[in-house]
């Protein structure tokens, strides 16, 4: 689909393009928009961060980070992006995990069904396309208190599944039901013997 692709990209009428897929930096960097690396879960530390900004003018910072790890953006060459609002992305599978479940115990299939993880004691939404399988967490990331960090390029607001007026709640600074703060004060564990 690459050279498929190459042929459309400089039709779009944009100012640039956020991608997972590192593989899009060669063809889209002769267009001379911007391009904003967005890999779930990897962007977290200031030096592997500073060297994807060698090759793209962005980078999505990981939603995982504690707060005080959020000191990584003092630390980048470029401006980057951080989340503030919205579901965290858990994991993702290019398997269709909901189909082969439901198949597998002759069940009626659901999509953004949340089901709950008994060893971790966790819910999970998962959601699922022809792509593969997205699990999300149940409840709201808000993340207000990151939009005091400079050396910030954009506020990352992500709206999927979520009411507009949940979504313009949050940007008049009102208290959003079913969230919390993801991991800004969930302590970050090295090694095993770091738990109590």
């Amino acid at each position: 689909d690459i050279i498929s692709i190459e042929t459309i990209l400089p039709k779009i009428e944009c100012n640039g393009f956020v991608i997972e897929d590192i593989g899009l930096i060669n063809i889209l960097k002769p267009l001379n928009k911007k391009i904003i690396l967005f890999m779930n879960h990897f962007n977290c530390n200031y030096v592997s961060i500073n060297e994807w900004l060698e090759y793209v003018d962005s980078v999505v910072i990981s939603n995982e980070l504690t707060e005080d790890e959020e000191t990584i953006v003092k630390n980048t060459k470029k401006p980057v992006v951080v989340q503030v609002f919205g579901h965290n992305q858990m994991m993702y599978s290019r398997r269709l995990l909901l189909t082969n479940y439901y198949q597998k115990f002759n069940l009626p299939y659901q999509n953004n069904k949340i089901i709950k993880d008994k060893l971790g004691n966790m819910e999970i939404l998962m959601c699922e396309n022809k792509y593969g399988t997205v699990g999300y967490t149940p409840k709201i990331f808000d993340g207000r208190r990151l939009l005091k960090l400079d050396n910030v390029l954009y506020f990352y607001i992500n709206t999927s599944f979520i009411e507009l007026d949940t979504v313009l709640d949050f940007l008049n600074n009102k208290e959003i039901p079913n969230s919390d703060s993801g991991f800004l004060d969930k302590p970050t564990i090295f090694k095993i013997s770091d738990m109590k």
